[in-house]
């Protein structure tokens, strides 16, 4: 795929850049992980403006809840809210990893 990212996001029209993460207890050691990998992805799609996306989205979830999502079209604002997150709770229910995802695409959907 290197090389046509362009092209591909101009095929799926990409208009929105969503991360779903997991913050539950059980997470503690790949928070860090997770918030670094996501800052490498952001600054590598916000250096090439025919590829950054016009929102960036951010829905954390855990055990027993989802966070409501962080839209925003500042790279800086959702680097500060994933590099804020940490992890906490757990052990009484399921997360709740597809009621995020809806979360992510919920925005998206109403928008076209």
């Amino acid at each position: 795929m290197s090389g046509n990212e362009k092209a591909l996001a101009a095929l799926l029209d990409v208009r929105s850049f969503a991360f779903v993460i997991d913050d539950t207890g059980s997470m503690g050691e790949e928070i860090a992980g997770v918030a670094s990998t996501v800052n490498q992805i952001v600054a590598r799609t916000d250096a090439h403006p025919e590829l950054r996306p016009t929102e960036w989205m951010l829905v954390r979830f855990g055990d027993p809840d989802v966070g409501s999502p962080l839209v925003t079209d500042s790279a800086p604002a959702l680097l500060s809210a994933v590099n804020g997150l940490f992890p906490s709770g757990g052990g009484d229910c399921p997360e709740l990893s597809q009621g995020a995802l809806l979360e992510a695409v919920a925005p998206t959907r109403s928008a076209r």
